[in-house]
């Protein structure tokens, strides 16, 4: 009984650390042998919880300021499908949180990569969609082979591979009739010439792929070896058929 007591009440301590007003960054770790374990917050409290929501307003406001284009209710989303995930043991690679909003202009530097641990954007960059999903805008969506169209919803990443746009990074997605057949029709991260300053001043927006989240030349391979391997990414757009349909987000 005194050994239950002591057990929980260390518990109550560990949690009433990690969740501290004064304590802005909810992530610990520590070494063991050559990798680093994190302990991330979703291993203690829900997204409906208080902790949850006070952690997410840190995290928003440490990440961004007032003149980003990431809306709070699109991190928000994100976030709280993140922690769902995450609980569910779909992601392994638990410390960045990948956000593509599509709801933004082409022209827009639309894809971020949060640092769950530093709580530091990373990456904030172009992201091209599937020519059949619209001009400047996507306003199309499927999860149908050879629609050349954009997939929205939750991913997990999946490893890295050298294919006809070379370094690539595999995306698995994980809704039914949303984004499941990501892998059969070949939806990757990938670099290309038409996601740049450069094309965007010579054509009034940036180009367009087959579906494929393709992104700068330049920026491919640091970024794809950084969410490779089980991370977590969502591609948003208000299309209410999704939040209708969505099994990460049910519930939430």
């Amino acid at each position: 009984m005194r050994f239950k007591f002591f057990w929980v009440f260390c518990c109550f301590v560990v949690l009433t650390a990690l969740t501290s007003d004064n304590n802005k960054s909810l992530f610990k770790h520590h070494l063991k042998s050559d990798s680093i374990i994190f302990c991330a917050p979703y291993h203690y409290f829900s997204v409906k919880s208080e902790h949850y929501r006070k952690y997410s307003d840190s995290l928003y406001d440490v990440c961004f300021d007032s003149s980003t284009l990431l809306k709070r209710s699109v991190f928000d989303w994100a976030l709280k499908g993140y922690f769902k995930l995450a609980q569910k043991g779909y992601i392994k690679n638990d410390r960045f949180l990948s956000i593509i909003d599509y709801s933004l202009s082409a022209n827009d530097k639309r894809l971020w990569v949060i640092d769950l641990m530093t709580q530091k954007v990373v990456f904030n960059e172009w992201v091209a969609h599937g020519k059949n999903s619209g001009e400047l805008y996507a306003k199309k969506f499927s999860n149908t082979k050879e629609s050349f169209q954009s997939s929205i919803g939750f991913y997990v990443t999946g490893e890295l591979y050298q294919g006809m746009h070379d370094w690539s990074l595999k995306l698995i997605g994980l809704e039914k009739s949303i984004n499941h057949l990501a892998l059969e029709r070949g939806i990757v991260i990938h670099g290309a010439n038409y996601v740049s300053e450069h094309f965007i001043k010579e054509n009034q927006r940036l180009g367009r792929s087959l579906g494929c989240p393709a992104v700068h030349e330049n920026i491919v391979l640091p970024l794809i070896q950084t969410i490779k391997e089980g991370a977590c990414l969502f591609a948003y757009y208000p299309q209410k058929s999704y939040f209708k349909y969505s099994s990460v987000l049910k519930g939430l």
